[in-house]
């Protein structure tokens, strides 16, 4: 997005502000944007609040008052405008800003005051041309403790509403238009960051000048009245289809300035567009211009894996006729956007021959789109931390994996631009929430005109992306009423809130101006509205907001086998689900000490928000695995015993998570075509973290990949084979295919038998081919075979598995384009005979340090499951957490971040292999194999990996993961 408004700009962000604390001593120049705890950490007042319990030793920051102020010069040039307004934004946030303040210089009297905030997610325009003097001005913002004024709110409110408390949360963040999560998650910190983010800069103009822009698409049928008038022939005879763009922009005039013009420009495809429209009176209007625009094949915007993703140059310009009453030159405002051309739908209807259920996907141009991806929490716990790389990596990171659709998270903040853009470019559709989540929230009128203005402004700001798909008033706000006994008690009383906020402010807020068709859940998960069409009332429908008949549904059971498909409901839509894991080895390294490397120590459990989290891991990996105990045995080299067990539970409990993950994605998947469920939507809990804590996410902190993203990446290709076991004493393995391609494909399963102690010689004990034909889309069970037939000549079923390899392609195509690849285990991982050492031996076949790869060689002696790759270097492997067999070695590239050639010469010795045999009887007591006596060692000394190599583990190192 590229924008020109002004005459002139002058941003305050750059150089160095005062940051005072108001009722202390503290007092240094600093930079922004940024917080008062980044801060006093750059200047070393404290240490790291990420680092161990650091979040408690730093609380003090969060609980002063804290002052920024500057000096800025106003030139002649500047104040020789008519206007001169302050543009200022992220105000985190209880916020009191000043310009030349003439009382004490870290705080300001009432009369001295231009804004006076409590919301983060807003940004504001205020004139100051008659505050300014020439040369030297000041400006000074206050921001006073989030806790406190949350508090001070809920006690003055009339009854009391509820919100979320867990381990490590604060209380009320309900009543405060700060990110939620900031008080605290089960998956994160409460550090209570407070500063500015931005912007705050001055624009000066005598003329008008266009704010924003807001666009909406349609497509116009051929009899349009307004095609004929266009004189486009292809537009009316149906050759290429018409959409009708509107641009809606915010426009401001000053007094005395001249008349100017609006006029939309944009690319070949425009067939017509409205004439120049003209604004006079002074004020804020606002203006739309409608353009007439071909919709080719060539240049329709389609969601990743259904087509390309064109962007359209547009520019909408304002410009004066003459110069203004002053005779100053007047300058032309101009605003450019991209937009990618498409009709959306969110399909609502009756499910075949079940009419009390309800379908709930997305048609894309015509297409129904199988939602594939995950939810975004904040990027981080410091958003100024953010660049608009570190954006633009993350949403390329859900593009590697094979996603569609990413969820923006209402406990969060809004993303900036630079998300928008990537996923627009990407192909990344956007399931945008406002701004609230998992608590009912206040709805007195001082806080309803404040939400309005946010939401206002936030939907103007980002409705004419491409990407978005649809907006949500919330998330599951519905369904915490029965989370507290005050809405359990009264259900009726917060149900009236919940409508007057999120129904009669929240979507008027998104639709305004003029976008009444784009989709909007008032909650999620929700049953959907009873009627939701644009010409009818919005009527809700309370209930079960996670019944599987309708809507959409989040599901998170601690308690069932996590393995086992029909733990999953067959539902409509899932849009959020999740098992936890612990964040990854060399990443809790730099976070903690050695006494914190056990799962019973108080650093552990301080960290887990979840609560009873570790109980419920322990439990679950009890169900499949052979589990490390929490301690080591008091003998000598204990330490390095102990941090070995920490490791290996580590790895187990994300081996686990991405098990689970496979297992419930390939489940839903397989249900795309079942009539009953007619599921057709899968988004992960969640993709990123913001510290080194347990979690749900498939992303460490600083965007090291886990198993479980590389499983994401399998599970959401393109195509995939995936199996169900029976149950009961005759068990059949049920084998599936299903494709997101929009073409017909024929392709053959080759199924192998394998024992567990196959060697290279021995190969596979039983293959067999089935052929199968899919129709475009489509999920189809393609063969079943008895697990006592498949074992023939094999052994019981705790001494094999079995291995699906799918390959397809379009009839008529020579050579196979899709494949896909599954274990069937046929005995819980406890209960098979796995070898105890696969001799997993990785070399560098190549390094090619002009693209950032280094190549590798796998190779194993006997088949060796979850193989896990890890290294502190930052970077991501091409594939992990796999099954590798001693006859068929893996070649794995891996993209590092800085380039090969820095890192070539150190990159195996910094390398760790893992598989399920590091998880052995031995590893169960404690004791180290025989073969492996050196299995135990502590950071910074050779760790063996389970082919005996020794790679050390750096103190630190440049290309090591940033915390």
């Amino acid at each position: 997005m590229s924008a020109k408004c002004a005459d002139l700009d002058q941003d305050l962000l750059s150089d160095d502000w005062v940051l005072s604390q108001v009722e202390g001593k503290v007092q240094f120049f600093t930079q922004l944007p940024g917080s008062s705890l980044e801060a006093v950490e750059a200047k070393g007042l404290v240490q790291d609040s990420l680092y161990r319990d650091n979040e408690l030793q730093n609380r003090w920051v969060s609980e002063s008052k804290w002052n920024f102020r500057r000096t800025f010069s106003a030139s002649e040039q500047l104040l020789a405008h008519t206007n001169v307004d302050l543009v200022i934004g992220g105000l985190d946030t209880v916020a009191e800003v000043a310009i030349n303040c003439q009382h004490h210089p870290t705080g300001a009297a009432n009369d001295d005051l231009i804004l006076q905030s409590k919301n983060v997610h807003r940004e504001y325009r205020l004139p100051i041309r008659d505050r300014l003097q020439p040369g030297d001005n000041n400006i000074s913002i206050t921001i006073s403790p989030a806790e406190r004024a949350a508090k001070r709110a809920a006690d003055e409110y009339p009854y009391r509403v509820p919100s979320m408390q867990g381990p490590g949360m604060l209380p009320h963040y309900n009543f405060l238009r700060k990110t939620a999560s900031d008080f605290g998650w089960d998956w994160g910190p409460a550090l209570m960051p407070a500063g500015i983010l931005g912007p705050v800069r001055l624009e000066a103009y005598s003329s008008a000048i266009l704010e924003e822009v807001s666009i909406r698409q349609r497509k116009l049928s051929p009899d349009d009245d307004r095609l004929r008038a266009t004189g486009c022939s292809d537009l009316v005879d149906g050759t290429a289809s018409a959409m009708l763009l509107s641009f809606t922009c915010k426009v401001t005039v000053p007094e005395r300035a001249a008349d100017s013009q609006l006029e939309v420009t944009g690319p070949p495809e425009i067939c017509s567009s409205d004439a120049p429209l003209s604004v006079t009176e002074p004020g804020q209007h606002l203006m739309t211009s409608e353009v007439v625009a071909r919709q080719l094949p060539n240049n329709t915007w389609w969601p990743r894996g259904y087509g390309e993703q064109p962007l359209l140059d547009f520019t909408i310009s304002l410009t004066p006729s003459s110069p203004s009453a002053n005779q100053r030159a007047s300058k032309q405002s101009v605003l450019r956007r991209k937009i990618g051309l498409k009709t959306m739908e969110l399909v609502r209807q009756p499910v075949q021959q079940q009419p009390d259920k309800e379908t709930f996907f997305f048609r894309i141009n015509g297409m129904d789109i199988y939602a594939k991806g995950t939810n975004l929490i904040p990027m981080d716990v410091f958003p100024s931390r953010v660049s608009d790389d570190d954006v633009r990596a993350l949403v390329q990171t859900a593009a590697d994996s094979n996603m569609n659709m990413i969820r923006v998270w209402g406990g969060g903040y809004y993303p900036p631009d630079a998300f928008y853009e990537a996923c627009d470019e990407l192909g990344m559709m956007v399931w945008q929430e406002a701004m609230f989540a998992c608590s009912p929230y206040p709805r007195h009128e001082a806080f309803l005109q404040e939400v309005e203005a946010e939401v206002t402004q936030q939907a103007f700001r980002i409705n004419h992306h491409a990407s978005l798909t649809i907006w949500g008033g919330n998330n599951e706000i519905e369904t915490s009423f029965d989370w507290y006994k005050d809405s359990a008690a009264n259900k009726q009383l917060f149900a009236v809130d919940f409508t007057k906020l999120f129904v009669d402010t929240i979507m008027p807020a998104v639709h305004r101006p003029g976008f009444t068709d784009i989709a909007f859940v008032d909650t999620s998960p929700s049953n959907g509205p009873i009627s939701h069409h644009p010409n009818d009332p919005y009527v809700k429908r309370w209930g079960d907001s996670q019944s599987s008949d309708r809507g959409d549904v989040h599901f998170y059971d601690y308690v069932k086998d996590a393995f086992d498909p029909d733990t999953y409901p067959r539902a409509k839509f899932i849009s959020e689900f999740g098992v936890m894991s612990l964040p990854s080895w060399h990443i809790f390294q730099q976070y903690s000490i050695q006494e914190d490397w056990n799962r019973e120590s108080p650093m552990v459990n301080f960290r887990m928000r979840h609560p009873n989290g570790h109980a419920e891991l322990v439990a679950q990996a009890q169900r499949h695995f052979h589990v490390p105990p929490a301690t080591a045995p008091a003998q000598p080299g204990s330490d390095k015993q102990q941090a070995r067990l920490y490791q290996l539970w580590t790895y187990l409990t994300q081996v686990q998570q991405a098990h689970a993950y496979d297992v419930a994605i390939s489940h839903w998947c397989r249900l795309k075509s079942a009539p009953d469920a007619h599921t057709m939507g899968v988004l992960y809990w969640q993709l990123n973290d913001i510290w080194a804590g347990p979690s749900w996410s498939g992303l460490d902190y600083g965007g090291h990949w886990k198993p479980l993203q590389y499983t994401i990446q399998h599970v959401f290709s393109p195509l995939l084979v995936s199996w169900q076991l029976s149950k009961g004493p005759l068990q059949i393995i049920s084998i599936y295919v299903t494709s997101d391609i929009p073409q017909p494909l024929a392709g053959q399963i080759t199924l192998e038998t394998i024992q567990w102690n196959a060697s290279e010689e021995v190969g596979p004990c039983s293959t067999e081919t089935v052929t199968f034909q899919l129709g475009p889309q489509e999920s189809r069970l393609v063969d079943e075979i008895m697990v006592d037939e498949a074992l023939q000549g094999c052994g019981a079923p705790e001494d094999a598995f079995v291995r699906l390899h799918a390959q397809a392609s379009p009839p008529g195509f020579s050579a196979n384009i899709w494949e896909s690849e599954s274990i069937v285990y046929l005995r819980e991982f406890k209960d098979s005979s796995i070898a105890p050492d696969p001799n997993i031996q990785a070399t560098v076949i190549s390094d090619e340090a002009e693209t950032s790869k280094i190549v590798l060689n796998v190779t194993s002696s006997a088949p060796a499951a979850f193989v896990s790759l890890e290294t502190p270097i930052a970077g991501h492997f091409s594939e992990n957490n796999f099954m590798l067999l001693p006859w068929q070695a893996r070649t794995v590239t891996f993209h590092t971040k800085g380039g090969a050639e820095k890192i070539k010469e150190t990159f195996l010795d910094l390398l760790e292999v893992l598989s399920l045999a590091n998880l052995g009887p031995q590893a169960a007591i404690g004791n180290c194999p025989a073969a492996s006596a050196n299995c135990f060692a502590e950071p910074g000394e050779p760790l063996a990996s389970s082919n005996g190599d020794a790679h050390p583990v750096p103190a630190s190192s440049s290309e090591i993961q940033p915390s």
